[in-house]
C-alpha cells in the first residue's frame, strides 16, 4: 500500500516504556508509559490539540504482529499544526509527554485516595472500639454523656456513618433503660400488693 503523506500512523508501541528503541519504542523514556492502551494514546493526542484522528483498533504493527496494539491515523497537517512540530517525531513526543504526565498524575491521585481510605478505616475501627468500650463490655457506663462524646468525636473526624450508628445505639439503649425501669416499677407494685392481698384473705 503506497504511503499517504497526508496521513500519519501512530502506534501504541511507540509509547511503551517496556519496549527498547530497537523493539519499537519511538519516544524518550520520559515520554513513555508501561503498556499504553490505544484509548490512552488517543486521549493524550486530543489533550495536545489534535482533533482529526481515526482509531484502527484491530491493526498490528508489521514488526509486532502478535501484540495487536492498534494505532491512531492522524491528519498530518492537523497533528503538526496542533503540536507546533515540524516532524512526526515532534508530534509523537508531544503526545508521549502528555500521556506520561497524565499517567503520573493518575497514579499519585490513586495513592492519595488509598491513604485517605486507610485513614477512614482506621478512624472507623477506633470509633467502633470506643463504642465497644462504652456498651459492649460494660467497662464504661453507657449514658448520654459518653455517647455524645463518642458521637462528637466521630462527627469531627468526618465519620458520619459511625456517628449515626452511635446515635441509634444511644436511642436503643435509652429505650432499653426505660423498659427496664418500667419492669422494675411493675415488680415493686406487685411486691407491695401481695402482702395486702394476703392480709385481706385472712
Amino acid at each position: 500500500m503506497p504511503h499517504d503523506p497526508s496521513k500519519m500512523s501512530v502506534w501504541t508501541g511507540y509509547f511503551d516504556s517496556k519496549l527498547s528503541r530497537s523493539a519499537g519504542r519511538r519516544v524518550p523514556k520520559e515520554a513513555s508509559v508501561p503498556n499504553p492502551s490505544l484509548e490512552a494514546v488517543a486521549w493524550a493526542a486530543k489533550a495536545v490539540g489534535i482533533s482529526k484522528m481515526k482509531r484502527d483498533t484491530d491493526a498490528s504493527h508489521p514488526s509486532r504482529p502478535h501484540l495487536g496494539e492498534g494505532r491512531l491515523v492522524l491528519s498530518t497537517q492537523d497533528a503538526l499544526s496542533a503540536t507546533s512540530s515540524e516532524s512526526k517525531e515532534g508530534v509523537m513526543q508531544s503526545i508521549g509527554l502528555r500521556l506520561h504526565s497524565q499517567t503520573k498524575e493518575a497514579k499519585e491521585q490513586e495513592q492519595v485516595e488509598a491513604a485517605l481510605a486507610k485513614k477512614r478505616r482506621d478512624a472507623e475501627q477506633a470509633a467502633e472500639a470506643a463504642l465497644e468500650a462504652v456498651v459492649g463490655k460494660g467497662k464504661i457506663r453507657a449514658d448520654s454523656i459518653s455517647y455524645n462524646a463518642a458521637i462528637a468525636a466521630c462527627a469531627n473526624d468526618g465519620q458520619w456513618r459511625v456517628a449515626v450508628a452511635l446515635l441509634r445505639e444511644m436511642i436503643d439503649e435509652h429505650r432499653r433503660h426505660k423498659q427496664h425501669q418500667h419492669q422494675r416499677s411493675d415488680h415493686a407494685v406487685a411486691a407491695t400488693a401481695a402482702p395486702a392481698v394476703g392480709s385481706a384473705a385472712r
